[in-house]
């Protein structure tokens, strides 16, 4: 389901639902619209190596 549509039925703004999915850890793969259709996530995941974690000088 979408953020848009999450937001809606729930009465939270998009942004907060935003928020909330993002602290899930999950990513989704694919995102069915309001409309019915699926569609690729619009913001591509994270990609983390390990590299830039804070306290690694």
């Amino acid at each position: 389901m979408s953020v848009r549509a999450i937001a809606s039925a729930t009465g939270l703004s998009r942004g907060t639902v935003g928020n909330e999915v993002s602290n899930l850890g999950h990513v989704a793969t694919e995102v069915t619209g309001t409309d019915g259709k699926t569609y690729a996530p619009s913001r591509p995941a994270p990609q983390t190596d390990g590299s830039l974690l804070a306290g690694d000088d």
